[in-house]
């Protein structure tokens, strides 16, 4: 499982190169693809008397081409790309909810302990005699607690 997570990684970092590569490459093949082809037809059209509409059309539609094919080809990669990161991305957040699970009922597990501690020291305390206390101010109703303690000193 670990080397399979190792080789995700490996393969999210793949892309990631992939796709700044591609974005520069893709930006350049548009941009020169329409300057070449504009410049191109303007060069026909100025050069030779036969080049008809029809014929800077289909050269225009050739251009446009190339550019709808770098584009879809880029696209296509950039969405294989999110689909790897969402993945990824749920996975970790699938160890970190696992992780706040442990935590949580480890945390349970020790609340529950320190109760039954408090409860422990709560008998020991009323069982060993502390309540003494409580009766001499039961028994003095007119004096202060303070003052009850401060006789037994």
């Amino acid at each position: 499982m670990i080397g399979k997570d190792d080789n995700n990684s490996k393969q999210i970092s793949r892309f990631d190169k992939i796709i700044n590569k591609m974005k520069s490459i893709s930006i350049s093949i548009v941009c020169v693809t329409i300057v070449v082809g504009s410049i191109a037809a303007y060069i026909a059209s100025v050069c030779s008397d036969n080049v008809t509409i029809d014929t800077l059309s289909g050269f225009i539609g050739i251009v446009l081409g190339v550019v709808a094919l770098t584009t879809s080809i880029v696209s296509m990669v950039v969405s294989f790309y999110s689909i790897e990161k969402s993945d990824e991305s749920t996975k970790e957040l699938n160890a970190l909810l696992q992780e706040i699970k442990y935590i949580q009922t480890n945390t349970e597990k020790l609340v529950a302990k320190i109760d039954e501690n408090q409860g422990k020291i709560a008998n020991m305390f009323t069982n060993s005699g502390a309540n003494t206390q409580t009766k001499d101010v039961k028994q003095n109703p007119n004096q202060d607690w303070y003052k009850v303690n401060k006789d037994e000193d």
